[in-house]
This record gives structure tokens, sequence and C-alpha cells, in this order.
């Protein structure tokens, strides 16, 4: 329900979904289903993707941002 307000308030392009939770099979039939029943007014246009580096794109960012942040 909550990422229905983000889409009712900001309506934004994509939502990418990393961690653990993008390893879960039917996660992302359930949330396109919650997103459908929940957003006002239309369909949700957006799309909902799985991070291009999988559960391990939380911490590829932040080394990422370490490193820049030390060099």
């Amino acid at each position: 329900m909550s990422l229905s307000t983000i889409i009712n308030i900001l309506d934004p392009d994509a939502f990418i979904f990393g961690g653990g939770v993008s390893n879960e099979i039917d996660f992302f039939t359930e949330i396109e289903t919650l997103v459908k029943k929940y957003v006002i007014g239309k369909e949700y246009e957006g799309v909902i993707l799985k991070p291009k580096y999988g559960d391990a794109s939380g911490v590829r960012g932040a080394a990422r941002l370490g490193r820049a942040t030390i060099y």
C-alpha cells in the first residue's frame, strides 16, 4: 500500500527492488497485483525491476560511494 501511495503522489517511471527481497519468486507478481489494486485513477505505466547485480547491489553501491569519498 505504501508503494501505491508513492505512485499516486510522485508517479515514478520505475522502481528497483534490491537485496534479499529481489530473490523471492512471487514477490514481483504480488507487488504488481497490489499496485493495480491501490493506484488511484489510472493504471500504473511504470516498471518494477530487479537490480542489475542482484542482492549484491547495495554492497556494490556502498563500496563505490566509499571509494569515491576516500579518493
